[in-house]
């Protein structure tokens, strides 16, 4: 599945995922001018947040409410958006079915210099990452991985320094450019 930012060309590839179902985990771009954090708008073209779909808006397979996955203020839960398919990439989904287009085996695996989009460790924002290293390389170097191992990537974000994080498939996408 790749993403881009043509609509019909985005539905078509999506088309075995849709509807998306309540509880999946998304790559969302919020709105400009209604940042996810409640901060001064910056309309970042780039910036992107873990969300959940919480319903799909009058079984419209292209348009859906998602919540921010990050509390808004101390104890508040995450802001609610609506929103349509151009503004989603959807994860792949862990509790789905091997064969499921929803399934990491769905999605791409991306070779070593590919530009991808991934969750930064211990946050809720996507950001443009290199692949260093494949799943598949990651698997050659730790032989004898259990049948439960996720497939990690060993990445370099952008502005990051130089440091290099493993960060599981699971959180992995195309990046999406323009």
């Amino acid at each position: 599945m790749s993403f881009s930012r043509e609509p019909k060309a985005r539905r078509e590839a999506l088309s075995k995922q849709l509807p998306l179902r309540e509880g999946r985990k998304v790559a969302f771009h919020p709105p400009a001018g209604k940042p996810a954090d409640g901060s001064t708008p910056d309309g970042d073209e780039n910036t992107w947040i873990l969300a959940v779909v919480t319903k799909c808006i009058n079984q419209d397979r292209n348009r859906y409410e998602v919540q921010d996955a990050e509390p808004h203020e101390a104890g508040q839960p995450g802001l609610f958006y609506n929103t349509t398919l151009r503004a989603i990439i959807p994860l792949p989904d862990p509790d789905a079915h091997p064969s499921s287009p929803s399934h990491l085996n769905a999605y791409q695996e991306f070779p070593v210099g590919s530009v991808v989009m991934a969750l930064y460790p211990d946050t809720s924002c996507f950001y443009r990452a290199e692949v260093l290293a494949s799943p598949r390389d990651m698997q050659v170097a730790s032989r004898g991985q259990s049948s439960k191992h996720v497939p990690t990537y060993k990445l370099k974000f952008e502005d990051d320094d130089d440091q290099e994080h493993a960060v599981s498939a699971l959180w992995v996408v195309e990046w999406p450019g323009s």
